[in-house]
């Protein structure tokens, strides 16, 4: 006994090789998908939430200039960068300073100087030069990478776009 299953649809037939040739190649999709990775990650600077949508601990610059955590000079959140190929999208950092505000940990800090430029918010005539000690600081977790409740939504939409797309014979 056996069940045979047989296309004679040739219209269908070629729907299904367009999906099945779409399937070794989702660079379209992962392209959308860093596209979104990357507005998503960014929009955690401005929110200053974590991917689950938790708010993250204010950092003590933050609170004394009135600014917003992990936006002081900007480097981090401007150094999200999308990457993508045939099966895999990738957003994140090179920069040093991303793994301990993702993860959160101990940060060893190495003695180094320091230029003072202005003191109890009055600026000085000259600069001074201060020698600061190496010391170790607690750096709270302010995740920004990660798949919050829109990612998980939209991710498997877009692939299933793609492969529609394909399927009915439209650009990719």
């Amino acid at each position: 006994m056996e069940i045979r299953f047989e296309i004679t649809n040739d219209e269908l037939a070629a729907g299904i090789n367009r999906a099945l040739a779409a399937a070794s190649d989702f660079t379209p999709a992962m392209l959308e998908i860093a596209g979104l990775l990357e507005v998503t990650t960014r929009q955690r600077f401005e929110d200053e939430k974590d991917p689950t949508g938790a708010r993250w601990k204010r950092s003590a610059r933050a609170e004394k200039q009135q600014g917003q955590t992990l936006r002081d000079t900007g480097s981090l959140e401007s150094d999200m960068n999308g990457q993508w190929d045939a099966f895999n999208a990738i957003v994140g950092t090179n920069l040093p300073q991303g793994r301990i505000h993702q993860a959160g940990g101990i940060q060893q800090v190495s003695a180094h100087q320091r230029t003072v430029n202005s003191i109890f918010g009055r600026r000085l005539d000259q600069p001074i030069i201060q020698q600061v000690s190496a010391h170790s600081r607690d750096v709270p977790q302010r995740a920004f990478l990660g798949f919050g409740v829109e990612e998980q939504d939209r991710i498997p939409q877009i692939l299933t776009d793609h492969l529609e797309r394909a399927f009915r014979g439209r650009p990719l």
